[in-house]
């Protein structure tokens, strides 16, 4: 966390022996969805989150594997990515604390290959409405295709 006053140092928001990251802010900012290998395999856990950065003990939301938690901007529902690549709805309530309401649904497979904690970056995001997504489908075969890279474009212009 980065303080916006003060001294502005950085502070570690979790600081335990297992590998952490990818972390969401619900959309009220008072829960933290995030990955932890904390149980073994990686999964989506959340924990309350305070402004004065107290953080709660975790509520593990994945069961098999989780990846890339996002909240919808309801914040009525966490989805994830699971190891073989089941986009995953799990309705949740945030108030007067988290629970989860529903049982887990497997929405649909997303086209994502590649799909690691190590890969840190988000490669789908949820719609405001949370009923659509946008997906980063990009082709494994595609990678390998050679880029054409123009130095001195602005002058090629001029002529």
């Amino acid at each position: 966390m980065l303080p916006l006053e003060g001294e502005r140092n950085p502070i570690p928001l979790l600081t335990t022996k297992f590998i952490e990251g990818q972390g969401r802010f619900s959309p009220d900012g008072r829960y933290i969805a995030y990955v932890s290998n904390e149980s073994g395999p990686y999964e989506v856990y959340v924990r309350p989150f305070s402004a004065d950065g107290k953080v709660g003990g975790p509520q593990m939301i994945s069961q098999g594997g989780g990846l890339q938690p996002q909240w919808p901007h309801d914040g009525k529902e966490l989805f994830y990515i699971t190891p073989d690549s089941k986009l995953v709805a799990v309705p949740v309530s945030t108030t007067p604390t988290f629970r989860s309401t529903g049982a887990p649904e497997a929405l649909f497979t997303v086209p994502i290959s590649g799909i690691g904690f190590a890969y840190a970056q988000q490669r789908w995001a949820t719609m405001p409405d949370g009923q659509k997504f946008l997906i980063n489908s990009v082709r494994p075969e595609a990678a390998s295709e050679p880029i054409s890279v123009i130095l001195n474009w602005m002058e090629l212009l001029k002529k």
